[in-house]
């Protein structure tokens, strides 16, 4: 009886460490998640259609592309390129205006296209937002604790 009783003490204390830490997890991941979620909101509601928007070049000019979109704080980092076809579609952020196409489009002097990327599985082309915060996740708690959630 008293092996039996020292292992439930044992375990209580176990199950309360736990919940701490599980209860300490959802502290610090509801803001990011909310903060995540709005700009997703908020990108979704600025564009018709809502989704990623992403612009289209050719392989041969994907480096010029990039780079000016970096420079023009326009490139959303958050989501890695989608690559099909020796082309390659670079999401950019909720504050590019479809008027900065015609722009870039001078500026480089490359054909661009502006279009709206779905989530996909392949992982050579776009992450989806789940795939996105699930890597956030996996890289901001402790992996022992990462395995356990996803």
């Amino acid at each position: 009886k008293e092996y039996i009783h020292e292992l439930a003490e044992l375990c209580d204390e176990k199950f309360d460490e736990n919940f701490q830490r599980i209860d300490r997890f959802h502290r610090l991941l509801k803001p990011k998640l909310e903060k995540l979620c709005a700009t997703r909101r908020d990108s979704e509601s600025r564009h018709e259609g809502g989704g990623t928007r992403a612009l289209v070049a050719q392989r041969r000019d994907a480096k010029a592309l990039k780079d000016l979109l970096k420079a023009k704080k326009w490139l959303n980092q958050s989501i890695r390129p989608a690559a099909e076809g020796g082309k390659i579609a670079f999401p950019v952020t909720s504050d590019f205006e479809d008027a900065s196409v015609e722009e870039l489009k001078k500026a480089l002097g490359i054909d661009l296209e502006l279009i709206t990327l779905d989530e996909v599985e392949d992982s050579n082309k776009a992450v989806s937002p789940y795939e996105v915060l699930r890597r956030k996740v996996r890289d901001s708690v402790p992996a022992e604790i990462a395995e356990e959630l996803l």
